[in-house]
């Protein structure tokens, strides 16, 4: 009974630092790209997932940007729940966040044939979005393997 509990403590916990972490990082985005660190806008991001409405331009379409990134990054901490929350260190988390740099920065562009890879090394804000994604890799990776190590020492300890 206590460990259908705690495997279902450790679920959610890794559902809130999933919202926690996108919507955390969505912000730090929004305030880039007001900095002119990147040139990718809210807008832009939206309409990958083909979310393109006329009020995506106003005040509310940032707090929408910001929740539904926070929703998705849920997905993500599943993810890494589901498949990596045994493996131990901050390295996991580098490698996860790499990963996810590869897929939505270098790959899903390519494919998509909005950024072309000699265009892509000419811009500044490939460090922004690695270090970013690294960064979130590592939040979500310690985090999650971090509760999954208290969990079971609680376990344990009884």
């Amino acid at each position: 009974m206590q460990e259908g509990q705690n495997r279902s403590f450790l679920l959610l916990n890794t559902l809130i630092t999933g919202f926690f972490g996108g919507v955390f990082f969505s912000s730090l985005h929004i305030v880039s790209h007001y900095f002119h660190l990147t040139k990718v806008d809210h807008i832009q991001i939206l309409q990958f997932f083909h979310l393109d409405f006329f009020w995506v331009k106003r005040w509310y379409g940032y707090l929408f940007f910001i929740i539904f990134s926070g929703f998705l990054s849920i997905v993500f901490a599943l993810l890494y729940y589901f498949i990596a929350k045994q493996l131990h260190g901050w390295i996991y988390g580098a490698i996860y966040g790499l990963l996810l740099w590869l897929v939505f920065v270098l790959l899903i562009p390519a494919m998509m044939k909005t950024v072309t890879f000699p265009d892509f090394l000419k811009t500044y804000m490939n460090v922004y979005y690695l270090c970013s994604f690294l960064i979130y890799g590592i939040f979500i990776g310690y985090s999650i393997s971090y509760d999954y190590e208290m969990s079971k020492q609680y376990i344990q300890n009884g």
